[in-house]
């Protein structure tokens, strides 16, 4: 079982929550940086929806389950220290448990189950990223360390979900490939909000995402974080597009060699793929 090595691998790299070192806060974290870990420390909680999603999803696969048990743990941990952050320093920020109810809901099945895996192999890339480089303009040495710690945390999820995308091509090719490409084609595309936590959507049309349900999801990182502002797009795209290039072995330099791919694999094989439709087709132009 992958769940087993995976297990192994998250514990030997686990870090806990006495290695933070809470007496060096020095007070400089600011208003629209503390505003935002409140937000973010919501968008860490909605991984327990999206655990509730994925074992919907694959409850035909003890193995992937028993991974989300670890993952959810680790994503949870994520949310409990943030929360701890703004209970110690900023208790005006703590989230509420209305705040938290509203991020506990359940999103819709996704047409290709695949699709959200390797959906999460990239933003787990995506958020590391992010953290990394919010790190570089946070002079409040606690934010610093628990942003290290996340995007160390995340790193290593991406790599768990690369896993279980190469499981899935073995055991069930042109689904999985289908699934696999046409997320590819999306997150490569000139489109922006790609997080699952922006699209991911639940059965209310007032408030369909996670975002829309936070105190201020209008809030971004480009805000405060210059170094995240500066961030290439292009650069985050090309992670992507090699990652798809590793599972599926061949080259994938931009969205249309994606979409060339699903074609093929719509004429080879019409019963197992979704059609190449015109939404893809516009989506690289």
């Amino acid at each position: 079982m992958i769940s087993l090595e995976v297990y192994k691998f998250l514990e030997a790299n686990r870090w806990h929550s006495h290695e933070i070192p809470w007496d060096q806060f020095d007070g400089s974290i600011t208003n629209i940086q503390a505003r935002w870990m409140r937000n973010n420390c919501l968008s860490e909680f909605s991984t327990a929806p999206g655990t509730y999603a994925f074992m919907r999803d694959f409850q035909d696969d003890p193995d992937f389950y028993s991974f989300l048990g670890v993952w959810l743990f680790e994503e949870q941990k994520h949310f409990l220290t943030q929360y701890e952050y703004l209970q110690r320093f900023r208790p005006d920020l703590v989230p509420t448990k209305k705040q938290v109810q509203d991020i506990n809901f359940t999103f819709q099945p996704a047409q290709n189950r695949y699709s959200i895996i390797f959906l999460h192999h990239c933003e787990e890339l995506a958020v590391m990223s992010f953290y990394v480089n919010a790190a570089k303009d946070v002079t409040e040495p606690v934010f610093k360390k628990i942003l290290l710690l996340l995007a160390a945390d995340e790193s290593r999820h991406s790599k768990v979900f690369f896993d279980f995308c190469a499981k899935y091509l073995e055991e069930d090719y042109y689904k999985a490939a289908d699934g696999i490409s046409k997320m590819a084609l999306f997150l490569t595309s000139n489109r922006k909000s790609k997080h699952p936590v922006v699209n991911s959507l639940a059965n209310d049309s007032d408030r369909p995402t996670v975002q829309s349900r936070k105190p201020e999801p209008d809030l971004l990182s480009v805000t405060w974080s210059k170094s995240v502002q500066e961030i290439d797009p292009a650069i985050l795209n090309n992670k992507f597009l090699n990652s798809l290039s590793r599972l599926l072995g061949r080259e994938f330099a931009c969205s249309k060699d994606i979409l060339e791919f699903r074609r093929e694999l719509r004429a080879q094989h019409p019963d197992e793929a979704d059609s190449v439709d015109s939404s893809e087709q516009q989506v690289v132009g």
